[in-house]
This record gives C-alpha cells, structure tokens and sequence, in this order.
C-alpha cells in the first residue's frame, strides 16, 4: 500500500506575520516539545502541525525550527499565546501530584 504524502498548498504565507495558532506552535516548540506532543496539545494532526511549521519558516525566512525560534519577533508575541501556554503547564502541575 503506497503512502499518501501530505499538501501544505492550502497555507499560503499570509500579510501581516504570525497569527496567534502560529505563535501557540512556536511557544511550545521553544519550550521543548516535539511536533507530536504539540499536536496532541492542541488537538490537531501531526500533518497540520508541519504545514503550520512550513508556513511559518515562509513567513519569517527561514528554513528549520531553529532558525524560526530564534527569528521569531518575540516581541510581538500576543500575550494570550503565552498565557495559554502557562495555564496549560500549571494544569499539568496539578495533575502529577494527585491529591489525597
């Protein structure tokens, strides 16, 4: 059985830089997280999760992660993208110490 390959065509870079999902992804990837837990974070495809990142390196110039973390115009950053990311990691706080 032949493997169908993903499009990314549908995401043509857009005006205007990153938009907040975008910011989302690259939070969580500066803080360490493979492209699998991203999407399991936000409850999307692994494939989404590469076009959004192949969109993105559009969008700042670049060509790896790496390259788009460090680029990245942190200042920015919509804070809500990186209070999300807080309140997410306080919730996964509260579940490893279950309480008696």
């Amino acid at each position: 059985m032949r493997r169908r390959a993903f499009h990314c065509g549908h995401r043509i870079p857009r005006p205007g830089g990153l938009r907040l999902q975008d910011w989302r992804i690259l939070a969580l990837a500066r803080e360490g997280y493979s492209h699998r837990e991203i999407a399991t974070r936000l409850g999307l495809k692994y494939q989404t999760i590469a076009c959004y990142l192949q969109a993105i390196y559009q969008i700042l110039g670049v060509h790896c992660l790496r390259e788009a973390i460090e680029c990245a115009p942190w200042s920015e950053c919509p804070p809500e993208a990186l209070l999300n990311l807080a309140e997410q990691r306080a919730g996964q706080a509260d579940r490893s110490h279950p309480r008696f």
